[in-house]
């Protein structure tokens, strides 16, 4: 299995430079033999999950993006990175296609990137409703990420002092390690080097 999941990984970013992605259908093959044989391998469904995006697969990789976090939910690297996920989906795919599939799914990640969608469609007040009682029906979702999503949205409303109540509302709640990573993506590009050791 390691080494079937080695070969699978070095086919998919060999498959980058490679115009008929064939190292594409090798990797693939490789991720469908490996959870064939064991699903809860390492980290194999998000590994899966990226080689799917690579292949602009963007469903599947939802779909296997998810079915990782329920096998692996504690490992914080394993949910940001579905994270980034589900953010590439909403930020490059048709809104209304993605608002569309995402309201036939369950679940906290399909309720918040809905939110996301919306607010960068402009709609506003609705991404607001969905965010401002995520924290308390969604708990697979940290609450230091629907306070960020507030932010974002009462930001783009005209509204920066609601937006930093909400920020330092993440801020000072922060209470788990997934709510933290997911606060340092919004931030990572303008934390100082102080900021960043005080992280």
């Amino acid at each position: 299995l390691t080494a079937t999941y080695l070969c699978a990984l070095a086919h998919r970013e060999r498959g980058i430079t490679q115009p008929l992605h064939i190292e594409w259908r090798a990797s693939r093959k490789e991720f469908e033999s490996i959870l064939a044989r064991d699903s809860s391998f390492e980290d194999a469904l998000y590994q899966f999950a990226i080689l799917e995006r690579y292949r602009e697969e963007y469903r599947h990789m939802i779909e296997l993006g998810d079915r990782q976090l329920v096998l692996k939910p504690g490992r914080t690297d394993l949910q940001l990175g579905v994270h980034r996920l589900y953010r590439c989906y909403v930020a490059s795919q048709d809104t209304a296609e993605v608002l569309g599939w995402l309201r036939e799914r369950s679940g906290g990640l399909s309720v918040y990137y809905r939110g996301e969608a919306l607010r960068r469609s402009g709609a506003l007040a609705e991404a607001e409703s969905l965010a401002v009682g995520g924290p308390l029906r969604f708990r697979e979702v940290p609450p230091e990420a629907w306070h960020m999503s507030l932010a974002r949205i009462r930001f783009a409303a005209g509204d920066r002092d609601g937006a930093e109540r909400w920020y330092w509302r993440a801020v000072n709640e922060l209470s788990s390690q997934p709510g933290a990573a997911l606060m340092f993506e919004d931030l990572k590009y303008i934390v100082t080097d102080e900021e960043l050791s005080q992280f």
